[in-house]
């Protein structure tokens, strides 16, 4: 797995290659892979006060230690010592599960957060992207070939825990699969057949949530008044109206049958 890095800030390499004076002493143990050291620390009696570290950007314990690949066991036992690490969220607006997806943690640590707090996998960070924006953005930027696999995955476990999410946009109005297309436009040639897997996954994953959308209203009865009623945040949305179980929906889904037609034949990144 690569070397976890924090893509929260454009000086990535700068910011990681700098080792400052005040590391807390936890995140030193952490960066350093010393699981042994870092259990003892947190079954001491500074173990609370330890777990409740942050950096200057406000990563916490937690955070870095799903970026360096801690063992699950180190991750529950965080959480045990501090609960309220589960919603924290650092300057960024980042919790655990975007820290998680941003630097490729292992799967049986995200497995546990999605099954433990649901709630995570549409928390919103600064930039209004929930994890999936963030699986998809690593999956992207991953250079290990043998990683590949493993980025699918990903995509896929944190689709199966919320569908909805991959259609979800950020704050310049782009969703999972628009960032694909973002990275394919500035990417070396040499990338574009691993980011047209990437996209080929996601475009997948979309087509099956709009069919499950389709369904879902076919048996509500579509209402050719139905409107979209968004919640507050203006992202998260439903249909809402009275019933007509006489108009049909297929009309309304042409675009749904024109991205499976284009799925079965292969369809890569559309080109810009």
């Amino acid at each position: 797995m690569n070397k976890p890095f924090d893509r929260r800030n454009n000086n990535t390499d700068e910011t990681n290659s700098k080792k400052s004076d005040d590391t807390p002493e936890i995140f030193a143990q952490v960066e350093k892979r010393r699981w042994r050291k870092v259990r003892r620390l947190l079954k001491s009696s500074r173990g609370v006060k330890l777990s409740k570290q942050t950096d200057k950007t406000g990563l916490s314990c937690l955070g870095v230690a799903l970026g360096f690949q801690a063992p699950l066991g180190i991750i529950k036992l965080m959480i045990s010592i501090s609960p309220s690490l589960i919603d924290y969220q650092d300057s960024y607006g980042a919790g655990c599960l975007h820290v998680a997806c941003l630097n490729g943690s292992a799967l049986d640590s995200i497995d546990y957060l999605l099954e433990k707090y649901p709630h995570l996998v549409t928390m919103r960070d600064n930039d209004g992207r929930v994890p999936l924006h963030h699986a998809v953005e690593f999956a992207c930027q991953c250079q290990d070939e043998e990683d590949e696999e493993f980025c699918l995955e990903t995509i896929e476990t944190l689709y199966n825990a919320k569908p909805e999410t991959i259609h979800y946009v950020d704050n310049c109005q782009d969703s999972p699969l628009d960032l694909i297309q973002m990275f394919k436009t500035s990417s070396d040639p040499s990338t574009h057949r691993r980011l047209d897997e990437i996209y080929r996954l996601a475009k997948g994953l979309s087509i099956q949530e709009y069919i499950n959308k389709r369904k879902k209203w076919e048996e509500e009865g579509y209402d050719t008044e139905r409107v979209v009623v968004c919640d507050e945040d203006g992202r998260s949305c439903r249909s809402k109206g009275t019933t007509n179980t006489s108009t049909s929906t297929d009309s309304h889904f042409s675009i749904v049958q024109g991205s499976i037609l284009e799925a079965e034949a292969g369809g890569n990144i559309p080109e810009t």
